[in-house]
């Protein structure tokens, strides 16, 4: 909430989205053509960083509403209460570009705070055809890899145990993914110890999840079968379908598996 506050009472916020509308169409006069010319080329600018606030503010609204609240509630004031003053479109520009760089702080807070939902079997779990695998073995269907599934069937195990395999979740849009979440079999001791990760927004054309080396990345995944491990993606990706491609296990292929993001 102290971040909030911050931006909420920041002077280039407070008056850029109160004179939104009003000031922004406010002028000095112009005493020259090279001056008319450098206040167009400002007006210009100005209605760019306008339309990049906008799609900021709703952003915001749609990650954290409760946010955008706060600052419609101490951003508002009657327009017959706005003082009728002109200014410089260089001044408003510069009140727009620190807006946007403060709105712009908001949306990343907001990204960082509230995109870190459970997308596979959270409060609104996939349906069973929108998780598949390579293969299964008997009896432990994709659908099987709950995180939170317990019993002896209680995940779901590739048919045969080989680095061709690999869980797909079709998310149904694109989201975007901020970490990937595993776990072994219950009960019994098989796990996924290493994994690669792939991601489509197609299902058709794949990428493979890279490090700062340019090279596949290899996520460390289980060292027993019940302990959920969480392993943050930076920088985190956006896409619809995500493939997890086991390279290491203890005994058999075995996962249960879940998605975090917004």
């Amino acid at each position: 909430m102290e971040r909030v506050t911050k931006v909420v009472f920041c002077f280039p916020l407070w008056f850029f989205l109160t004179f939104f509308v009003h000031v922004a169409c406010s002028t000095v006069d112009d005493n020259n053509a090279s001056d008319h010319s450098r206040q167009s080329a400002a007006i210009a600018k100005l209605h760019e960083v306008r339309i990049l606030n906008r799609a900021l503010l709703k952003g915001i609204g749609e990650r954290c509403p409760d946010v955008l609240a706060t600052l419609e509630s101490n951003l508002h004031f009657n327009k017959r209460e706005t003082p009728k003053i002109s200014f410089s479109r260089d001044f408003l520009l510069k009140v727009a570009v620190d807006t946007f760089y403060e709105l712009l702080g908001l949306y990343n807070s907001c990204l960082l705070t509230k995109c870190n939902r459970r997308l596979v079997f959270g409060r609104d779990p996939l349906p069973k055809k929108a998780i598949t695998a390579s293969s299964s073995y008997s009896g432990f269907s994709p659908y099987g890899a709950k995180l939170n599934h317990t019993g002896h069937t209680a995940a779901w195990a590739a048919a045969t145990s080989n680095k061709n395999q690999w869980l797909q979740f079709d998310l149904g849009t694109s989201r975007v993914i901020t970490a990937v979440l595993t776990r072994g079999r219950d009960i019994h001791n098989q796990w996924v110890t290493e994994y690669k990760l792939q991601y489509s927004s197609s299902g058709s054309k794949w990428t493979t999840y890279q490090d700062q080396d340019g090279k596949d990345k290899l996520f460390s995944g289980n060292s027993d079968h019940d302990t959920i491990v969480r392993q943050d993606l930076v920088p985190r990706i956006q896409a619809r379908f995500v493939r997890i491609l086991p390279m290491k296990w203890h005994h058999h292929i075995s996962l249960r598996a879940d998605i975090l993001g917004c």
